[in-house]
């Protein structure tokens, strides 16, 4: 036999054992399909086979890498919809799980849950356990999940595969009875949505932070917010515990607090203070903050579901959208405004004046103070040579006040003129040189935190919106400029800060900018800041209203739209005519 023949019989060894190999394999998988897939296996033949699968009408399934999608409705609600972490445990299957509770939150045995697919008039049905709880397992796919035969409940569609890594997904779906998932609860006395945040300190990683994404692959849902262990965590809204003690998965220990369409989570605990059915009230004390489970640090995990999807905590459902809020911070439970020190606690339900308005005593005062106010140089830093100079004559002038710019990329700018200030009596106010627009809550919040501890009470969030001058950008209308406001003094709120609305430059129609802002933020229903917030005034020109007492003419504004006197600070200004210099 030549040296060809026996490069051919090796040629077909080698192919024939190859085809072997694939033969074993698409039997074994076929097998596999048969014996040991408990539902779905239409489909999974269909998937193996390359075969379209039928459906009976139009329907967007969610994309392999996308949360669940939500349509219709009926006596039933669903109160989580959510695309777990792929597991490697599920052995090559998906699934699809969750609870179902009644009005009061109660489990429900016995409930029949429905998985299904388009086009496929089977299905399985599970029925829920003593627990309420059910769980199907599925092969890759598109399904939906409803509550019996679905004449009464929304449908829940979602996708089991993902790229290569088929059927490795696990979908939590909660069912509540009663048609919850299109109400817009009110915050007022009673309030159903979260309000404010759990504790006070500063924002280290905020909602979908690129920077945690970067540094851990994966999405950050809530907020973390850095405090000590064994700080007070503080329930965000009236509602039932539905999950109490320590977690697998990287929680640790675990707080979950559902009412209606909204549940909440604060991870990482110390200690848990409350247990399953318990019904807890805003404000309420539920554990300690602590560093369990996957923790970078000491810190509160704090995050908010609407319908079963992650929501920005920082942010709020209303009838009009979503809007930025800040509805209380931890404090005491029944609406009050008080002062501990030099930690502020507020407690205001927003959408209605409740009338807590912070008392004017517990706005902080320089020492012997006599209102005389001067503005640091117009740099975001000096040397401190520069600072050891002019800080003494400031003392010599009798001032205490003085108005210190901030660059919001550079947190320690100002550390030693702030401390120099502070030892010489005198009450900095902070404006963040920034233009208006879209404010990092994260940097934003870290930025007062710090500060904070520097003796810090005052933060001007912006300046002169109605002004082209100040940024170069465009004038945009008081209602745009209020809402990025109430945006960045949220932030300044939550990290202990006195929020200062941005003065109009004293030119044209500033007093119709202001009253505009005011009535914007009535609109809104942010009484939760306007209750703590100090009003900036630039005021130049003569001694009358047109110029250096302009801030009477703010003041009537003020007091005609909200009906309450607001504490001002005259941020720029003197006697002379840079008024007119800026026309």
């Amino acid at each position: 036999m030549g040296l060809k023949g026996l490069f051919g019989i090796s040629g077909c060894v080698v192919f024939g054992f190859f085809l072997a190999v694939i033969v074993a394999v698409v039997v074994l998988l076929a097998l596999f399909i048969e014996l040991f897939l408990p539902f779905g296996k239409d489909q999974a033949w269909a998937w193996m086979l390359n075969i379209p699968q039928q459906t009976g009408k139009p329907v967007n399934y969610p994309k392999s890498n996308e949360q669940p999608v939500i349509v219709g409705d009926g006596e039933w609600c669903v109160t989580k919809a959510y695309q777990e972490t792929p597991d490697e445990d599920h052995f090559n299957h998906g699934r699809v799980q969750g609870y179902v509770r009644d009005a009061n939150g109660r489990p429900m045995v016995g409930v029949p849950v429905h998985v299904g697919w388009d086009g496929d008039e089977g299905g399985i049905t599970e029925y829920t356990d003593a627990n309420g709880y059910y769980v199907v397992i599925l092969s890759p796919g598109s399904y939906f999940v409803t509550i019996g035969d679905g004449t009464n409940s929304p449908r829940v569609y979602f996708r089991t595969n993902i790229k290569a890594r088929y059927g490795h997904v696990t979908y939590d779906v909660n069912f509540q009875s009663g048609s919850c998932s299109n109400e817009f609860p009110t915050a007022y006395r009673d309030p159903r949505q979260p309000c404010g945040t759990p504790v006070e300190g500063p924002i280290t990683a905020g909602y979908q932070d690129p920077d945690y994404y970067a540094k851990f692959g994966r999405p950050h849902y809530g907020i973390d917010i850095g405090v000590p262990v064994g700080t007070p965590v503080h329930a965000t809204m009236n509602g039932k515990v539905i999950g109490a003690g320590r977690f697998d998965g990287g929680y640790g220990n675990m707080v979950r607090i559902q009412n209606g369409s909204w549940e909440l989570m604060f991870e990482h605990l110390s200690q848990v203070q409350v247990g399953v059915g318990e019904w807890v009230a805003i404000g309420q004390v539920i554990g300690l903050s602590g560093n369990s489970g996957e923790s970078t640090g000491p810190h509160v995990h704090y995050e908010v579901h609407y319908n079963g999807l992650p929501v920005d905590p920082l942010f709020q459902l209303t009838d009009n959208g979503y809007v930025t809020y800040l509805c209380a911070v931890a404090g005491e439970y029944g609406g009050t405004t008080t002062k501990n020190g030099n930690q502020w606690k507020f407690m205001s339900w927003g959408t209605t004046d409740d009338g807590n308005w912070l008392a004017l005593s517990s706005f902080p005062e320089a020492q012997s103070n006599n209102g005389q106010c001067i503005h640091w140089f117009p740099t975001t830093h000096q040397s401190e040579k520069v600072v050891d100079t002019f800080t003494p004559i400031l003392e010599k002038m009798g001032m205490k006040w003085t108005v210190v710019l901030q660059d919001p990329s550079d947190p320690n700018a100002n550390d030693y003129l702030l401390q120099k200030l502070r030892a010489a009596g005198i009450m900095p106010v902070v404006r963040i040189m920034e233009p208006i627009g879209p404010t990092d809550p994260k940097s934003l919040g870290l930025i007062v935190a710090h500060l904070r501890s520097l003796g810090v009470r005052y933060f001007q969030i912006y300046n002169e919106p109605n002004s082209d001058r100040e940024w170069g950008v465009p004038v945009h209308s008081p209602e745009w400029a209020a809402r990025y406001w109430a945006s960045a003094a949220q932030t300044v709120l939550s990290n202990g800060g006195l929020p200062g609305l941005p003065p109009p430059a004293p030119v044209g129609d500033d007093l119709d900018y202001f009253r505009r802002m005011l009535e914007e933020l009535k609109r809104m229903g942010r009484y939760d800041l306007m209750h703590a917030m100090w009003i900036s005034v630039h005021n130049y020109g003569a001694l009358n209203d047109e110029g250096f007492f302009r801030f009477r003419k703010y003041q009537a504004i003020a007091q005609d739209v909200l009906g309450h006197t607001v504490p001002m600070l005259g941020t720029e200004g003197g006697l002379g005519t840079a008024g007119k210099r800026r026309m």
